[in-house]
C-alpha cells in the first residue's frame, strides 16, 4: 500500500542519514570520508533489492489477508467466470472478487519477475521458481494459493535479509565494527 511504501522510503532515508553519520564518526566527526564508487554502487543496488523484496512482501500480504477476509476467494470455476467476465469487459466494480482475481494474475507475474531477480544462487534460484511454478499451476484453491504465497513471501524475507547482511558487513570492513547499518526490521524483513 502506499502508506507502507512512504514509511518504507522514509525508513530508507533515514538509514542512509545513519550511514552518513556513521561515516563523519569513523573519519574523526569531520567530514566523512566517502565509500568508493564500486562500493557505493554494489550498496545502492542491493539497497534497491532490499526495497523491492519489502514492496513484495507487503504486496504478497496484502493477497493473504484478502484471502482470509473472503474478498479473493480463487476457484476453478469462480477464475473461469472472472476471466469471462473480464475478457468481455464485464466486471462490475462492486464485484470484489473478480477485481481481486485480475490484480491477482497482473501482481504476480509482476512479482515473479522482481521475485526471481531478487533470488539469486543456484539452490536459492531454483526453490523460488519452483515455488512460483507451484502458485500458477492451481490458482483453483484458496489453502493452496495461500500456502504458496506464504512460501514465496519466505524466500523474499530470506533474500532480502541475506542482501542485508552483505550491506552491514560491507560497512563494518569499510567503516569500522562500530558503522551504523539500516534498521532493517522497518522494511519488514
Amino acid at each position: 500500500t502506499n502508506a507502507q511504501i512512504q514509511a518504507s522510503r522514509a525508513s530508507a532515508a533515514q538509514s542512509y542519514a545513519a550511514a552518513d553519520a556513521s561515516r563523519r564518526s569513523a573519519s574523526g566527526g569531520g567530514r566523512p570520508k566517502p565509500m568508493p564508487g564500486p562500493q557505493q554502487n554494489k550498496e545502492n543496488a542491493m539497497l534497491e533489492q532490499v526495497q523491492v523484496a519489502s514492496n513484495n512482501a507487503a504486496d504478497v500480504t496484502g493477497y493473504i489477508q484478502k484471502i482470509d477476509a473472503g474478498q479473493f476467494d480463487p476457484g476453478l470455476l469462480k477464475n473461469k467466470y472472472d476471466q469471462a467476465k473480464s475478457f468481455f469487459g464485464a466486471v462490475d466494480p462492486n464485484d470484489a472478487n473478480a477485481i481481486n482475481y485480475n490484480n491477482f494474475i497482473s501482481d504476480m507475474n509482476r512479482l515473479r519477475n522482481e521475485s526471481l531477480r531478487l533470488n539469486t544462487g543456484l539452490q536459492t534460484d531454483s526453490d523460488a521458481k519452483r515455488a512460483w511454478d507451484e502458485l500458477f499451476e492451481n490458482i483453483n484453491d484458496k489453502t493452496i494459493v495461500k500456502a504458496r504465497l506464504q512460501k514465496i513471501a519466505e524466500f523474499n524475507k530470506r533474500a532480502a535479509r541475506q542482501k542485508a547482511a552483505l550491506i552491514q558487513n560491507q560497512r563494518r570492513n569499510y567503516f569500522g565494527p562500530d558503522a551504523e547499518a539500516p534498521e532493517w526490521e522497518s522494511f519488514g524483513i
